[in-house]
């Protein structure tokens, strides 16, 4: 449960393989009549790393600077920072 007006965080970190790593998080709001929200993210060993469900996010790869509504496409790891309204 992450409550309105705070935090909430996990960590996904791949095995030592070729696939690399992705997931998913469902936001619901409760006491509000409106649709899930859903956020993605990719960091795949081969490829562009990627994510999607909100306008309002923020990235980056290794120790690079975050990037506001930009994906850091290569790199990794790949971190993401999304905001729910």
């Amino acid at each position: 449960l992450v409550a309105a007006g705070t935090e909430g965080r996990f960590w996904l970190q791949d095995l030592l393989g070729a696939a690399g790593s992705d997931g998913w998080a469902t936001y619901r709001r409760t006491g509000v009549d409106a649709d899930p929200v859903e956020v993605r993210f990719s960091c795949p060993t081969v490829g562009t790393n990627s994510c999607s469900g909100v306008s309002t996010y923020a990235t980056r790869s290794g120790s690079e600077e975050w990037r506001d509504q930009r994906v850091a496409h290569w790199g990794h790891p790949f971190s993401v920072a999304f905001e729910v309204r």
